[in-house]
């Protein structure tokens, strides 16, 4: 039996690469650079994780309305338990 056969690979992608975060600031707006990446790269059932201490970043709250939209499961990490990350967010 080979279980390398019936093990799925796994993508992971980390949305914060300088040279991207530059280029789709400069073009688009701050706000949006995670928002475009998550529109480009993610699906339905994939997973978004992302965290904020302050729940506050308008381009993480951006990212993380884009992800619902697109039917992800969305995971934050904050330092606050009443914030504006948090509405967007399964976990």
């Amino acid at each position: 039996m080979r279980i390398l056969s019936i093990v799925s690979t796994l993508l992971l992608l980390f949305l914060a690469v300088y040279s991207i975060l530059t280029a789709i600031g400069n073009d688009y707006g701050f706000e949006t650079i995670f928002s475009r990446q998550i529109d480009t790269y993610c699906s339905k059932g994939d997973i978004c994780i992302g965290y904020s201490t302050s729940g506050k970043s308008e381009n993480i709250i951006m990212g993380f309305k884009k992800a619902k939209s697109l039917g992800l499961t969305c995971i934050a990490l904050t330092g606050s338990k009443k914030n504006m990350l948090a509405k967007h967010c399964d976990y």
